[in-house]
């Protein structure tokens, strides 16, 4: 039986800094309560630039809220926060300016390659098909449980809230990705595979799917 892949249609929202205090209301509106909303649309982005920031002269700009604050927001919930600098005017001394410069810094942290530097300590670990098939199984499930919380499915023991934060972060589509890519990598633990060919190729698909 073939099946249809669903696709989604994601959208880029403006006003990282100066709809704060809306986001903050409807991110958990929109990831909790996905019932309420189509299931073929997503977030890709929220952008933006804060206020008296010199690279963004381009744009008419607001919004005062801590980048640190914002930031934190996006990344509760999987979200990317992208900045738009577009002043045409800006002169190359301007390039050096200590706020635009930690703005983009802060931006950047932990953005990429956290799950490469996972695999890479597991490499390192010596870690053997037994015990990378056991740690897939374990993520596998508590990626369905974040799946069915929300379907409205309560998760329960001591990953509970684990699951509640990445079923928010990650949404239906992407729990569903992969725990479908766990599941193959694991059937691949049960044959003379080497554990570092796992392991690198498990490291590009969740790089691509988180």
């Amino acid at each position: 039986m073939c099946r249809e892949k669903k696709e989604t249609a994601h959208y880029h929202l403006p006003g990282l800094f100066e709809f704060y205090d809306l986001y903050k209301l409807f991110l958990p509106l929109f990831y909790e309560h996905r019932d309420y909303f189509y299931d073929w649309c997503g977030i890709g982005s929220i952008y933006g630039a804060p206020a008296d920031c010199i690279w963004g002269g381009g744009r008419v700009g607001s919004g005062y809220r801590a980048p640190r604050e914002v930031l934190a927001l996006t990344r509760e919930y999987g979200i990317s926060a992208r900045l738009t600098f577009s002043n045409s005017l800006l002169r190359p001394e301007h390039l050096s300016d200590p706020r635009c410069n930690r703005l983009c810094r802060l931006l950047a942290e932990g953005k990429r390659g956290s799950v490469t530097e996972l695999m890479v300590r597991l490499e390192k670990k010596r870690t053997d098909r037994d015990a990378l098939s056991a740690l897939l199984d374990g993520s596998r499930h508590i990626l369905a449980a974040a799946l069915l919380a929300l379907y409205g499915k309560p998760p329960e023991g001591p990953d509970a809230e684990l699951c509640r934060q990445l079923g928010r972060r990650l949404g239906r589509q992407k729990l569903i990705n992969t725990i479908q890519m766990l599941q193959t990598y694991r059937g691949a633990c049960a044959y003379n595979v080497g554990v570092s060919h796992v392991l690198g190729a498990l490291a590009v698909e969740l790089e691509e799917i988180l």
